[in-house]
This record gives C-alpha cells, sequence and structure tokens, in this order.
C-alpha cells in the first residue's frame, strides 16, 4: 500500500464509520432499545440493552479512518510542509486516544456496571456513560474533536492542486494555495467534501502552547484513567469469578430434618434446631447484603459503609463494601478463595491505595471465613465440620479449610439463639508481627430469611473479650438481606435475570423473598 492508497483508504473509511456509527445505527438504537433522556444511573441501567454500544463499536471505524487520512498526507506532503504535518501526526494520535478511550469505556467499562449495578455505583456510572451529557465520556468526545480539529488545520496547505483539493484546504481551515500540494483522484475529494464539511466549524482554540500543554495533560490522564479503569474491569472479573464459584447451586441438597443434629452436643444440638427449620435446604453458600461501621484507625472517627458478601463456609468468601472517608469514595474488596487471600483498596473505585496481601493476610482471611459461618448454619452440619461441648451454653465447632482446622465458639442461649462468637485469628492488629489474636462478636439481633435464622445484627472485632476491646469503637454490622444457595436463581427472582449469579444478586429489590421472615432478640 502507498500513501496515495492511503488517502483513498482512509478518505472512505471516516465517512462510512460516520454513517454506520451515526445515522444507521443511532436508528437501529431509537427502533430497538432507546435511552430515554438523562435522568440518574438507575434510569438508564433499567432501560440499558447491548444494542446502545453498537454506534460506538462502528464509531471506531472514523478514528481508524482518520488516523490514516493524516498519516498517509504526511507522507505525500512537500518538504516544507514536513512540520506541519508531524505536528498533525501528533494531533491526530491525541484524537484517536481520547476517543478511542472513550469508546473502549463505553463498550466495556459501562456495560460491566450495568451487569454488576449497585447503587453505590451511580456515581462512577454518571461520570462516565455519554448518555449523561455532563460526563467524562462527552468530554473526551468534544476534546478529541476539537484536537482533530487542529490536526486538519495543519493538513490543510497540502490540498493545493485543482479546484477540489482548493476547496478541501478551505475546509480544513487553511487558505495557503501557493504551496505545491499532492494529486488526489477526484471520487475521493468529493468524498472528503462531505465528511469534512462538519468539521469546517471547529475553531483553532488549541493553538496556544497553554492550550497544547494542557490537551497533553488530558490525553496522559486518559491514558491513565484507562489504565485504571481496566485494572477494576479485570479485578471485578476475577471476584465475579469466584462468587459465582462458590455460589453455584449444587444439584439435590438434602434437606434438614430435626434427626441430623441427634449425635451433636446438646449445645450445638439446640442451636442448629434453633437456626435452621426442618425442611429447609443444606444450602453451602449464602449472599449478604449489609450496613455497618467500622473505625479504621484507634482513635479515629468510624466509617459508615455498605457492602456485599458471597460467603461459602468450606470454601471462600468475596466481601466489598463502599464508603466515604474525608470526602472521598472508598472500595475495600476482602476475599479469600484456594489460599488466595487478601484486601484490595481503591479510591474513587479506581486509583490503588496500599493493599494487604500473601500467606500471612490469606491465613487471617481463612480465620474470618469460619468466624463467619454462622451466617450459614445450613453449612455447619456434615462431616466437614466437628462439634464439641464446651460447657451448658457454649460449643465449639472446627471448619478445615485448605489444610488448616480452624475452631470457633459459640455461646448458645437456653433458647438456642446465637450470643456470641469467638476464636483464636490470626493478624497482626496491634502487635508487631502476626500470631494467633483474640477476635469475635456479639450478636445483639437475629432474623430469619428462607428458613434460616441468622445473626442480623453484631458487634465486634479484634481483641473481643479482652480488656483491650472497646464495643464503643467497634465494628458494627446489619444484614439487610440474605440469599442462600438452594435454588435456581430465576426461580428465586424471576425470568428476567442474566445467566451470571452477581448480575442477580445486584438487581434484589427489598421487596424480594429474601427479607426477614421474623425477628428474635
Amino acid at each position: 500500500m502507498d500513501a496515495r492508497q492511503g488517502v483513498s483508504i482512509g478518505a472512505a473509511t471516516a465517512p462510512l464509520g460516520t454513517i454506520i456509527s451515526g445515522p444507521l445505527d443511532l436508528w437501529l438504537v431509537a427502533a430497538t432499545h432507546l435511552q430515554p433522556p438523562w435522568r440518574d444511573a438507575e434510569t438508564f441501567v433499567r432501560a440499558y440493552h447491548v444494542v446502545q454500544i453498537v454506534p460506538y463499536l462502528a464509531g471506531l471505524l472514523l478514528v481508524g479512518g482518520f488516523v490514516m487520512l493524516l498519516t498517509s498526507l504526511h507522507l505525500l506532503a512537500a518538504e516544507e510542509l514536513r512540520v506541519r504535518t508531524v505536528w498533525a501526526l501528533g494531533f491526530v494520535s491525541a484524537f484517536a486516544a481520547m476517543i478511542f478511550t472513550n469508546y473502549t469505556v463505553q463498550t466495556t467499562v459501562v456495560p460491566g456496571l450495568v451487569e454488576q449495578w449497585s447503587p453505590g455505583d451511580g456515581p462512577l456510572l454518571s461520570a462516565l456513560t455519554m448518555a449523561n451529557p455532563r460526563s467524562l465520556g462527552w468530554a473526551l468526545e468534544m476534546w478529541g474533536y476539537g484536537v482533530l480539529g487542529v490536526a486538519t488545520w495543519l493538513c490543510a496547505p497540502v490540498f493545493a492542486r485543482g479546484t477540489l483539493e482548493r476547496v478541501i484546504a478551505l475546509l480544513f481551515r487553511e487558505r495557503l494555495f501557493h504551496y505545491r500540494g499532492c494529486p488526489i483522484p477526484p471520487r475521493d475529494s468529493y468524498v472528503l467534501i462531505t465528511y469534512i464539511t462538519p468539521y469546517a466549524v471547529m475553531p483553532t482554540l488549541l493553538s496556544s502552547h497553554k492550550a497544547r500543554f494542557w490537551t497533553a495533560a488530558l490525553a496522559g490522564g486518559t491514558v491513565v484513567g484507562a489504565t485504571l479503569g481496566v485494572r477494576r474491569l479485570v479485578g471485578d472479573r476475577k471476584a465475579h469469578h469466584i462468587e459465582r464459584q462458590l455460589f453455584a447451586t449444587p444439584v439435590g441438597l438434602p434437606l434438614f430434618t430435626p434427626d441430623l443434629a441427634d449425635d451433636l452436643p446438646e449445645p450445638a444440638r439446640r442451636y442448629l434446631l434453633h437456626a435452621i427449620a426442618p425442611g429447609t435446604p443444606l444450602a453451602p453458600s449464602v449472599y449478604l447484603r449489609m450496613d455497618g461501621t467500622m473505625t479504621p484507625q484507634p482513635g479515629g472517627s468510624p466509617v459508615s459503609l455498605t457492602a456485599e458478601e458471597t460467603l461459602a463456609p468450606l470454601r471462600g468468601f468475596v466481601w466489598t463494601a463502599r464508603a466515604h472517608m474525608g470526602g472521598l469514595r472508598l472500595r475495600v474488596r476482602d476475599h479469600y478463595f484456594e489460599q488466595d487471600g487478601g484486601v484490595r483498596v481503591t479510591l474513587l473505585g479506581l486509583v490503588p491505595l496500599p493493599s494487604d496481601s500473601g500467606p500471612d493476610v490469606a491465613r487471617s482471611s481463612r480465620g474470618r471465613l469460619v468466624a463467619e459461618a454462622v451466617w450459614c448454619p445450613t453449612a455447619l452440619i456434615g462431616p466437614d465440620v466437628t462439634w464439641e461441648a464446651v460447657d451448658a451454653d457454649r460449643a465449639r465447632f472446627t471448619l478445615s479449610v485448605d489444610g488448616e482446622a480452624i475452631p470457633v465458639a459459640v455461646h448458645i442461649g437456653p433458647d438456642g439463639a446465637l450470643r456470641a462468637v469467638t476464636l483464636e485469628r490470626w493478624g497482626d492488629v496491634g502487635v508487631s508481627s502476626f500470631r494467633p489474636l483474640p477476635y469475635g462478636f456479639a450478636v445483639e439481633e437475629e432474623a430469619a430469611f428462607e428458613g434460616v435464622t441468622i445473626p442480623v445484627r453484631l458487634r465486634g472485632g479484634w481483641g473481643y473479650g479482652t480488656p483491650r476491646y472497646d464495643p464503643v469503637t467497634a465494628a458494627t454490622f446489619i444484614v439487610r438481606a440474605a440469599v442462600f444457595a438452594a435454588r435456581p436463581i430465576t426461580g428465586l427472582l424471576g425470568p428476567n435475570i442474566r445467566d451470571g449469579l452477581p448480575a442477580a444478586l445486584r438487581n434484589l429489590r427489598p421487596e424480594a423473598a429474601t427479607q426477614p421472615a421474623r425477628v428474635t432478640r
């Protein structure tokens, strides 16, 4: 391919991309799944359909066409014009980076946020989607095509032979006809005239050094933002993959009958008969939604948060929380699965902050996993769990997770209600190195979900049961909803649930059948 062929291909590809991504695809979207005028993120999610990304995919033709066109013009330019066309290549590269980044966000990040919708992601979705006229997407779009206007202005002198080329030069915002230009086939000239006209009105606002600096800064920020967005997308997909494995609905779950607890110590039997109604499937995992407060540093102020967790006591968990600290939005994800555990913290959902990982952190996460098994008591019956009595009101169960046996003590009331949970959990809070430390929580309230009674109001943390424990600054959690992996998710939530489990769970509504059936204190 020579430069003249490049001009021809670019001149044809750019308007083709415009026609497909513009009138044709916009008609397709309007005729099938039109978005209403922007109101908020939740309205956008309800009206979203995958067909709405088609215009952006077609827009990549437009971007590629312009890059090829201006690159080929540079190769055909006279020697005295090469400085201008080199600058034009820089600006068209910035244009391509901005528009390609924006369309990548529209076709990958936005659909991902919709699929895994959570109200906490509303501000991020509002900032990214081009359905919102005040979004970052529209800022990238406008700046990108503004930069393209500068690139075409710089290339204008290349067109200087014949009437058609002079018209193109005029439309490229330049009237320097005395330069020796390159011959352009008439058919391509007509295409260029037809296509370039809409961009002829773009002002050359970026001609100053200051404006160029900010353009470069914006382009660099776009690349960084895209990198962070991809990083989050990869992390989210990994977490959702783990969630799907943890919450996979087994075939032929056994049902609970009181005789399954006959051979257990009396406190354990009393607890399980209280926690699991007869005929309830023995689900191995549970999905939870909760609110809470935590104090990140001793003497600091408590931070409110909302969280969701997928928990399988014998395998692992994924806990994702959203909070605001110092006016900034934080996202915290704690997980354990197949001997891998760690805590990831991001600012504004994108910027990574110092996080914890490694063998010690994974071991600590195993301790958390087993302690929270009381949120899924249906997993505490079977050959993988051993029970022993401590006294008349306390029992101890032991779970083996990835080769480590972890004992947990539970305090049981006369009616079988859970009062407290304690264990020695591997950690380094308040000490110089990792070691077993007291950990636990008091149960202040219980509620029944789908025949399973679990703690819904808890208070506790590190040092529980020791003089250093302060109930005033202790972490608190209130469970708002629970779904047990006991039946196909579509049967529970309706026919419009997608195959991916996290999307189904994030679309739970308060009126769903997962609200507490009764409350005990």
